[in-house]
């Protein structure tokens, strides 16, 4: 009995232990400021955006070409921009504006990240561009593990309908991820930053993109195909057989990424949009 009480006692203090640290452990931000120019992007310009409760966020920023949207990126959870650098110099070099945004306390944004918080950050990111003369439905919204959290919930939203969407590694929700590493404890009643993607999806009227890796072994493909089913139409799929997550964009992964946006972003569908 005593072993008993002893193990329920540990089982207490780990329980509380990850409910009082989990935004730590759920969030691995970088907070090193990097500019464009020192990650070797040429034709970007390092920006600062004013959220409504007081924070500054760091972001890169180039123009479309051509009559292309431009890219809202949401980036993943670890590393900060610099990371993805060379997508942001694909997506540039095929004509599409960039906006990748450093979310609060990621990049040298100012503040603590928080699912409300990232939201903000996003809807700023979007009102941003907007006072540039391009609006939601010239955007395309580019969510990356976390950022698929973000960019589903955006595009939900009517007055933030993107051009398209895509979502590149893909949960139903944070919490069944974290049930995966967390099985020994109720996280769904634990878990402030739920990312309940699964529950906006059906909102998102905006042509859809999924692309997951089969081996990713951090957000298992099962939960992309989840989200993948339950979005309306038009949609597209591309599983990667072998690939991880994280994985680099392939000259084959963009080759069909891009021919979807052309197909129902590009100049003729933003117009008939119009």
């Amino acid at each position: 009995m005593k072993f008993l009480v002893a193990l329920l006692a540990v089982y207490i203090a780990l329980t509380g232990l990850l409910f009082v640290m989990q935004r730590k452990l759920q969030y691995m931000p970088d907070p090193r400021l990097v500019e464009p120019e020192e990650a070797g992007l040429d034709g970007f310009a390092g920006v600062r955006l004013d959220t409504p409760d007081g924070e500054r966020l760091v972001a890169w920023h180039t123009l479309p070409n051509g009559g292309h949207p431009t890219i809202v990126y949401f980036q993943g959870n670890g590393l900060g921009l610099e990371a993805r650098a060379e997508r942001f110099r694909l997506f540039r070099r095929a004509g599409y504006g960039v906006l990748a945004l450093g979310y609060r306390g990621y990049s040298g944004s100012t503040g603590t990240p928080s699912e409300q918080g990232l939201l903000t950050d996003a809807a700023t990111a979007v009102a941003f561009i907007e006072a540039k003369g391009i609006p939601p439905a010239r955007l395309v919204y580019y969510g990356e593990s976390l950022g698929t959290g973000i960019a589903v919930q955006l595009a939900s939203r009517d007055e933030m309908r993107p051009a398209a969407v895509i979502l590149e590694a893909p949960f139903t929700s944070a919490v069944d991820v974290a049930r995966l590493h967390y099985w020994y404890t109720p996280v769904s009643l634990l878990m402030h930053d739920q990312f309940r993607s699964i529950e906006y999806i059906e909102a998102v009227k905006a042509p859809l993109f999924v692309l997951h890796g089969d081996a990713d072994g951090v957000v298992p493909v099962a939960h992309g195909r989840r989200i993948f089913e339950a979005a309306g139409e038009p949609k597209e799929m591309l599983e990667v057989p072998g690939g991880s997550h994280g994985m680099p964009l392939t000259p084959e992964i963009w080759g069909r990424m891009d021919t979807f946006l052309r197909r129902h972003a590009g100049l003729a569908a933003l117009e008939a949009h119009d």
